[in-house]
Parts: structure tokens; sequence; C-alpha cells
């Protein structure tokens, strides 16, 4: 399984990073903490699901059945303020899952910038702004909302 991290494309060397801390079942609201590093270490690392239906999940190395999950419940037209909320969920469920869209300017000079469209909330991206300690969710994809899904390493179960 591919191991990735998420980062900015518009402030680069900016991760999504969660903090999971206690979470071993699952709550509604979701819980644990994203937050917005400047490095790549457990954290910051996602086991890259690819689910039957299309979308795509990311489960936290630095924890057992955590995935990084977004509401974006509250956020309207594109140029309103961004807001919802981005933590952790013990398991997996619709709020966990997320589409990746290319740019539509792409065309042949892509290069590898996607959206993360929320998969609860059609029309809502998960967004990092670098200025802001935390990830949220805007309802356009724009610059802010423009990630890399970089490549780190693959994951290896033990089993003891």
């Amino acid at each position: 399984m591919v191991v990735v991290a998420i980062q900015s494309s518009f402030s680069r060397g900016k991760y999504i990073t969660l903090d999971a801390t206690g979470l071993t079942g699952f709550t509604r609201s979701g819980a644990g903490i994203a937050r917005i590093a400047t490095f790549v270490g457990p954290n910051e690392m996602y086991r890259l699901i690819n689910n039957a239906d299309g979308t795509v999940s990311f489960a936290c190395t630095a924890f057992s059945n955590v995935y990084l999950r977004a509401d974006g419940q509250g956020v309207g037209c594109p140029s309103c303020i961004a807001g919802g909320i981005v933590n952790g969920q013990f398991g997996l469920g619709l709020s966990e899952k997320f589409l990746i869209r290319r740019p539509q300017n792409a065309g042949k000079t892509y290069n590898g910038v996607v959206g993360l469209e929320l998969a609860a909330f059609p029309g809502r991206f998960l967004r990092l702004h670098g200025d802001a300690t935390e990830p949220n969710v805007h309802g356009v994809m724009g610059g802010h909302e423009m990630f890399e899904i970089i490549v780190v390493g693959a994951f290896q179960s033990i089993i003891v």
C-alpha cells in the first residue's frame, strides 16, 4: 500500500498533519486535531486507500484505523468564507472519502496538482491556507484548495 503526504501546492512545504491521540472508537463529529505542519513525520503520512466507489481515503500511519475526515456542513457559496471541520475518525465512512479532482485548466500541462473534493459534500474542497494553523473546507477549488499527493513510501505490516 502506498504511503503519501498531502502538501499544499500553494504554500509549498506545508502539510496536513493529524493528531488522533485517544481516538479509539467512532464519534459522530470525529475527533483529534488536524493542523498544518512544515515537515513530514508519522502524523503527516497516510496510507492512500482506493475505495470501490471511486473515492480515496487517507489512513493516518501513526494511528490504527484512523482516517482524515472533513465536514463541509455550513460551507456555502464559492465566494463565502471557508469553514467546516477537518479532523480524524475511527473507521471509514462517507466523511472520510474524497474525490481527486484535476484543475479545469490543467489541459496538457497537468503537473500532479489536484483538488480534494469531499464525497459527503459535493462542491466542497479540502483547504490549506499557509498562514493558518488548521486546514478547513471551502466551496471553490482555487489556489488554497490545491494539493500535491506526494509518495513517501510503502506501508508494511509487521505480524508478531
